[in-house]
């Protein structure tokens, strides 16, 4: 039976991967991100995003994990403290990173096939990363609920309305929806 260490490593792996995706699509979506921004700031936040996606390569291969995990933190934290555009997925991506810095798993990784020294935090021998990231999580769906109750798209049914009627939101027709109050 795999140890909690091998589950670890394989969420590792999958938002390692899931990351990298995110940071290609923004950086092809770089003038939407960062409109606002000066020419010259923007050419280095463009090396940052690609740093970022090279560490987000080498997080998912579990090279140098803990490290790679604080880098990418501090890239993620600046890269998008400048952005124009600010969503619900960047909350939940924060959250996981500071998991991953806390825990370092590292049990499927380059780390341990090359036998590279690696750091880990003691509180990775804790719940205490386990608790962050339930009560980041809980809180955050906490607060989504709170601004959905006070806000009168939500009360009257038009936010999910809205959705369905902008063309950005489908690639096939929503009439059925769209149509009815």
């Amino acid at each position: 039976m795999l140890s909690e260490d091998y589950f670890l490593s394989i969420i590792r792996i999958a938002f390692g991967s899931i990351l990298f995706v995110k940071v290609f699509f923004s950086i092809k979506c770089f003038d939407f991100h960062w409109a606002h921004i000066s020419k010259k700031e923007r050419y280095v936040l463009k090396y940052l995003l690609i740093a970022l996606t090279f560490l987000s390569v080498c997080l998912t291969l579990g090279l140098f994990t803990f490290y790679v995990s604080l880098l990418i933190f501090l890239l993620f934290v600046y890269l998008w403290y400048k952005s124009t555009f600010y969503a619900l997925e960047d909350i939940y991506f924060y959250g996981m990173i500071v998991y991953i810095v806390l825990l370092s798993p590292d049990r499927i990784s380059f780390d341990q096939l090359f036998n590279i020294p690696t750091y880990k935090l003691s509180l990775s021998n804790t719940p205490i990363p386990h608790i962050l990231l339930i009560l980041h999580t809980t809180i955050t769906f906490y607060s989504g609920a709170i601004e959905k109750i006070s806000s009168n798209m939500w009360r009257k049914g038009l936010e999910v309305y809205n959705f369905f009627v902008f063309p950005s939101n489908r690639n096939f027709s929503l009439k059925f929806f769209s149509n009815k109050k």
